[in-house]
């Protein structure tokens, strides 16, 4: 081999470049890559397509989709290589799509989208991946030609505001009822706050409404306790006074259900004598004459909870 030729090959090997080579994958050649902004809607395949040819030959992958990089052998070094370039170029073209269908499904869901027995968190959690999903397959369109650089009308500081607020209302639909209040208090606010913020108002009401829960759940139990433990010894006695007045007032409803015979601790005829008021005692505030659902100290109780949580609205909505 003459001393000319052995320049010429070093000279060629010097000006080797992975860039030249296929099977070359850079650090920016990730899976999520969009090969075009301009997404196929089935209505512009011309601008799109030369968008993609453009984008492969930049990446030195269009033999993939030309057929001239062909499927090695098993046994060629290169099959691995080949496999995982033409998957990433199958997902490059899939991104830069508009996939109709699966924006619909997406779209269909969100649409039905309900918190019901979920933690608040778990259900912004769903609700947050259907919303980038659909921003990824769906993004919202960029100004190309400049012109928004000169608005002056705040075209697209207004098109955020409104995407915010129709996120803001598809989250308050989906929550489940003892929300009300604060869904109207949030809806009245000018401006509408971010969803962070409101997310954080509504993480608030739902902690004071756990504590009212259990609050109600230890002053049942507490009522229910005392109720026990002051009449669980005299079962004995009520049933045989059950027993005594029964006899008494055998005969004291018609077939119709309606009582006839006055009862005998108020003398009233629209109820038995064991079912009186006068005979009970309210298991809240331990007086007689009444039950719990008619006390007005238990009844007071229950305003006094409610009136903390509105309270709260306010504090976390100024």
């Amino acid at each position: 081999m003459s001393a000319d030729t052995n320049s010429q090959s070093a000279d060629q090997d010097s000006l080797y470049s992975p860039l030249d080579d296929p099977f070359f994958l850079s650090p920016t050649d990730q899976p999520g890559l969009k090969l075009s902004e301009t997404l196929f809607d089935g209505s512009n395949f011309r601008q799109w397509q030369r968008d993609i040819i453009q984008a492969l030959l930049s990446k030195n992958k269009i033999g993939f989709i030309s057929g001239e990089c062909l499927l090695p052998d098993k046994s060629d070094k290169r099959y691995n290589a080949w496999i995982r370039c033409d998957i990433l170029v199958s997902r490059w073209i899939k991104n830069s799509m508009l996939n109709v269908l699966e924006l619909y499904e997406l779209k269909k869901e969100l649409a039905n989208i309900k918190q019901e027995n979920a933690s608040l968190l778990d259900y912004y959690g769903k609700i947050k991946g259907l919303w980038e999903n659909i921003d990824h397959m769906d993004p919202m369109p960029q100004c190309t030609c400049g012109i928004m650089a000169k608005c002056s009308c705040n075209m697209l500081k207004r098109l955020v505001e409104r995407e915010t607020q129709s996120k803001l209302i598809q989250l308050l639909m989906g929550l489940h009822g003892g929300y009300e209040q604060v869904q109207s208090s949030l809806l009245s606010m000018e401006p509408l706050l971010p969803i962070n913020r409101a997310l954080g108002i509504l993480q608030k009401i739902e902690r004071q409404k756990s504590i009212n829960d259990n609050n109600n759940s230890a002053v049942l139990e507490t009522v229910a306790y005392a109720a026990k433990k002051r009449f669980g010894n005299h079962k004995s006695a009520d049933d045989n006074a059950k027993s005594k007045r029964s006899k008494d007032n055998s005969g004291q409803a018609n077939v119709l259900g309606q009582f006839v015979v006055p009862c005998a601790q108020c003398g009233k005829s629209n109820h038995k004598t064991e079912d009186c008021f006068q005979n009970q005692t309210c298991l809240f505030c331990d007086i007689k004459d009444h039950i719990i659902e008619h006390c007005y100290k238990f009844k007071a109780w229950k305003a006094k909870q409610a009136k903390k949580a509105a309270n709260a609205v306010g504090t976390f909505s100024e």
